[in-house]
């Protein structure tokens, strides 16, 4: 029975260190292009594309490793 524990323990360590890891890792890219994407300059349409080629396939990459 002790070992199933610790092994629970361990994966449950784990599993939070993924999603701090997913956390920080999402609020950096966000930060990094806060200013292109919060800027009046560029159209919706055009942050809309900048989000899909960036962002989204950073954060997809950092959530499956």
């Amino acid at each position: 029975m002790y070992a199933v524990e610790k092994n629970l323990t361990v994966f449950s360590l784990a599993l939070k260190e993924v999603k701090h890891r997913a956390r920080n890792f999402v609020n950096a890219c966000y930060y990094l292009v806060q200013g292109i994407l919060s800027s009046r300059i560029l159209s919706r349409n055009i942050n809309f594309r900048i989000y899909k080629t960036i962002i989204l396939p950073v954060v997809l990459y950092g959530c499956e490793t």
